[in-house]
């Protein structure tokens, strides 16, 4: 398999590409892809980046080199001036933030798996109903983290998939202990398809009410 990292010129390139071989490797990639582009010009992070498979056997993502860093916005919002008189002389940029594997193995296990799932033929995202596009794509993210974590790869934990659940459906209404058992239904689901995904996206609050 034929992998490739843009920008070529990035700095962590080559980290990059590592981390992408071995993660591939953990999912049966190259068994089933001649090419993988990881495109990381993105203006700024998304959660859920854009991939594609551009042609049989051609799979590029496209996402933020944020994906691959250390996460500063804590120490950032600690270094603010709280009261007019800690303002300071303008100083130089501060320095980018490191590269983070821990980071970089996250999103690639996260979305590797989500592509063996498509190219296994479990999950056809072309075919969901628009309607349940969004709820249909957090189902299965939930199933995808909770897979990674019983296989000891890197994945959100439990906790952290469970309160971007609940600030997406919590939005759209009340949050049943239906919608709770359902949610505990996908973590622990080693083998989901296309029907019972969208089955179970049906049975949350419907996103199209938020903000009604």
């Amino acid at each position: 398999m034929l992998l490739r990292v843009e920008p070529a010129d990035w700095e962590h390139a080559a980290a990059v590409a590592a981390l992408a071989t071995e993660a591939a490797r953990r999912h049966g990639l190259p068994d089933r892809l001649r090419e993988l582009a990881l495109v990381l010009d993105d203006l700024a992070p998304d959660e859920r980046p854009w991939w594609r498979l551009a042609a049989p056997g051609a799979l590029e993502i496209y996402g933020h080199p944020g994906h691959f860093l250390a996460e500063r916005g804590a120490e950032l919002a600690g270094a603010l001036p709280s009261l007019p008189w800690d303002l300071r002389e303008p100083s130089s940029p501060p320095d980018p933030p490191p590269f983070s594997p821990a980071q970089g193995e996250r999103f690639l296990h996260h979305h590797f798996l989500a592509v063996a799932d498509v190219l296994a033929g479990r999950i056809v995202p072309s075919a969901v109903p628009p309607a349940l596009a969004e709820a249909f794509q957090e189902a299965w993210d939930v199933t995808i983290d909770g897979r990674l974590r019983r296989g000891f790869l890197p994945g959100l934990p439990v906790a952290e998939r469970r309160r971007r659940f609940a600030r997406l459906f919590g939005a759209a209404g009340v949050l049943l202990p239906l919608h709770w058992e359902l949610f505990h239904e996908l973590w622990d689901w080693d083998d989901p398809d296309q029907e019972g995904l969208v089955g179970r996206a049906g049975r949350l609050p419907p996103l199209d009410r938020r903000g009604a």
